[in-house]
């Protein structure tokens, strides 16, 4: 087993607010689905991954209906929103900083006779927009699988799958910054990234600390190694590559 003192800081986001609620998250949207197939099953990607965002707990998930109201008022259809330039152009009516739209690539099932079930697969591509500058900060392929003994069932099922746990890591992953404390007195603390890893001022960081643990664990990443939570930092300070932050909780 093994037991090491070090401290590790997660920021949930890119930005952090001065009042409002302890985390203030990235506003954002799901602006549609792009795909040869009926529209129920677009709606069914769109729904699936708007309720992925509100559960990974890092975002301010525009809901459908706000985004609807807004379309109304400007006399703008929901077709064609996956268009880039469409969602950029409405993700600033929206005041969102992020717009992800998709696009199912692939949506297929067939009867399996041994299981006497429809199988289907369904693979989509999802695209992250930065709305202020435009461009595609990411771009995520996944694949899902899934079997009914009803046809539409098991294609509404497979897309599902598809926005399931490993595209929620991949989005956690493209907003986490991770850094190592080096020092702390008196209720500062001092790590080792600043401005040029994207830290800035009034961001909120988890301080996490590892428990009794496996060799396997540290080798998956800090993602398995730092489980234990013992505490909140605001920074307050930040220079190229070094940061200032006092623990706020």
């Amino acid at each position: 087993m093994v037991r090491k003192t070090a401290f590790f800081l997660l920021v949930l986001g890119l930005f952090f607010c001065q009042t409002g609620t302890v985390f203030a998250r990235e506003r954002v949207s799901v602006l549609g689905f792009s795909g040869m197939m009926q529209e129920e099953y677009k709606e069914t990607a769109v729904n699936k991954l708007t309720a992925l965002l509100v559960k990974i707990d890092r975002f301010e998930v525009v809901e459908r209906a706000e985004l609807d109201r807004i379309l109304d008022e400007q006399y703008l259809q929901s077709t064609g929103l996956v268009a880039e330039e469409q969602a950029v152009e409405v993700g600033k009516l929206l005041g969102v900083k992020l717009a992800f739209i998709g696009s199912i690539n692939r949506l297929a099932a067939s009867w399996d006779r041994e299981s006497r079930k429809y199988k289907a697969e369904a693979g989509i591509t999802v695209k992250i927009i930065d709305v202020e500058s435009g461009k595609i900060l990411q771009i995520m392929e996944e694949d899902g699988y899934a079997s009914d003994y009803n046809y539409r069932n098991a294609l509404h099922k497979a897309i599902e799958s598809s926005i399931g746990t490993n595209l929620a890591y991949k989005i956690r992953e493209s907003f986490t910054i991770r850094s190592e404390v080096f020092k702390v007195e008196e209720g500062t603390v001092y790590f080792l990234d600043g401005s040029r890893q994207g830290v800035k001022k009034g961001m909120r960081y988890y301080i996490l600390r590892p428990e009794e643990l496996s060799l396997y664990d540290w080798e998956m990443g800090p993602e398995f190694a730092f489980k234990k939570r013992v505490g909140l930092v605001e920074v307050v300070d930040v220079l190229e590559n070094l940061s200032k932050a006092k623990i706020s909780g």
